[in-house]
């Protein structure tokens, strides 16, 4: 499975440090892990603090820019009960 996400490797001006990459991921799931498929995510004020490096808690670097989104529950752990595949 691909996904595009918008990385970074340092802080400072999202116009300079973000970029859009498209990475493989991993389907295999730990008995307590959910994989969502994004349907959409925006970048806040927030995720531009973090970007920047202001934000009192700082990512762990690389980082992946968002903070919310909705997507559509595509597989689950074996020890997961409260969503299914298909939730939103």
């Amino acid at each position: 499975m691909h996904r595009r996400a918008l990385k970074y490797s340092e802080f400072g001006d999202p116009r300079e440090v973000v970029q859009l990459v498209q990475e493989t991921i991993s389907t295999d799931l730990g008995p307590y892990d959910v994989l969502v498929r994004w349907l959409a995510a925006p970048i806040n004020p927030l995720d531009i603090n973090k970007i920047q490096g202001v934000y009192i808690l700082k990512p762990q670097l690389p980082a992946i820019g968002g903070s919310e989104g909705l997507g559509r529950v595509m597989k689950v752990g074996t020890s997961v009960t409260r969503v299914s595949p298909g939730n939103k």
